[in-house]
């Protein structure tokens, strides 16, 4: 036997909770690239300084060596780049579970007046 399926009609609430969810996909996927370019660059940082280190350098003037490098400053500006982009799918997030928040409560103002 086959089933009959009756298309449902997306009403406002629906279309704000699908994009909150999608807001809070996004959201995770840029926390998850910042998180993978914080850690490279975290092992990128020691292992340079490893290296001068092991040459003989403290680790002070290692660590100075390392961020004076052009390699390093590009790497710096990615990683705040990425950060900037979490947040602002983080402020996309709040914002559709504002309009998520008015959809529900227009909803529950229409129930009271019937």
């Amino acid at each position: 036997m086959t089933e009959i399926k009756i298309p449902r009609q997306a009403d406002e609430m629906d279309e704000a909770l699908s994009e909150w969810e999608s807001a809070i996909d996004n959201f995770c996927a840029k926390q998850y690239e910042y998180a993978e370019l914080d850690s490279i660059n975290k092992a990128y940082e020691a292992s340079a300084k490893k290296t001068f280190m092991e040459s003989g350098m403290s680790a002070t003037k290692a660590e100075t060596e390392v961020r004076a490098r052009d390699a390093w400053l590009e790497a710096m500006k990615d990683l705040n780049l990425k950060m900037i982009e979490a947040e602002r799918y983080k402020r996309l997030c709040r914002l559709a579970e504002a309009k998520w928040e008015t959809a529900r409560s227009k909803y529950a103002s229409l129930r009271n007046l019937k």
